[in-house]
């Protein structure tokens, strides 16, 4: 499965593998330094052509192997500091929104998708994980997952009645025709 081969490569510590990786990282911190704020491009295989110049006859590396390295190498620095500072804000609204929660419970699941934002960006110091498309789909899932949470209501009595865009207040009593049956009705709704 890819899992056990991704923690398997993760966690490979053989000689060769070891100075393969080290080398690619060096070279890319090379490739950072000369195009440090605006990085060398986004695009398939753009890294692997532009590294090229950096590796001995005969190397070749598709990717960095590592996340925030890669994001460096094709974004530039300014590029990084963007990244960053997204997940600063993804952290802040997600903290925020487990500190106003009540109940052990709702904390929990309110800081869950941090949780895996750091989890994704861990594995990511050990390879470029978003060269799978599934991890990568993934990690968008983990923050629309924090998003949805983090705008959820921490109890009923934040919750708002909205029609047609208006906000009504906690008690509304709707009155409208029920198309098809030729019958008017009304629904009373307080929360």
């Amino acid at each position: 499965s890819f899992l056990h081969s991704y923690m398997v490569s993760m966690f490979n510590i053989s000689e060769l593998y070891t100075v393969m990786r080290t080398t690619v990282r060096q070279n890319t911190l090379l490739l950072i330094a000369d195009s440090f704020f605006g990085g060398v491009g986004v695009g398939d295989g753009i890294f692997a052509e532009i590294y090229d110049g950096y590796s001995a006859a005969g190397a070749y590396a598709a990717d960095s192997g590592n996340l925030l390295l890669e994001i460096t190498a094709e974004l530039g620095v300014s590029g990084l500091i963007v990244f960053l500072a997204f997940l600063l804000l993804i952290f802040i609204k997600l903290f925020t929104s487990a500190d106003r929660r009540e109940g052990a419970k709702a904390r929990v699941l309110a800081g869950a998708p941090a949780a895996g934002i750091i989890a994704v960006i861990f594995c990511g110091m050990t390879g470029y994980i978003w060269s799978d498309t599934m991890m990568f789909l993934g990690f968008c899932m983990i923050l629309g997952l924090g998003a949805s949470i983090s705008e959820m209501r921490s109890s009923p009595s934040d919750a708002l009645i909205v029609s047609d865009g208006r906000v009504i207040g906690r008690e509304a009593k709707i009155h409208g025709h029920v198309y098809g049956s030729g019958q008017d009705a009304s629904i009373d709704i307080k929360l």
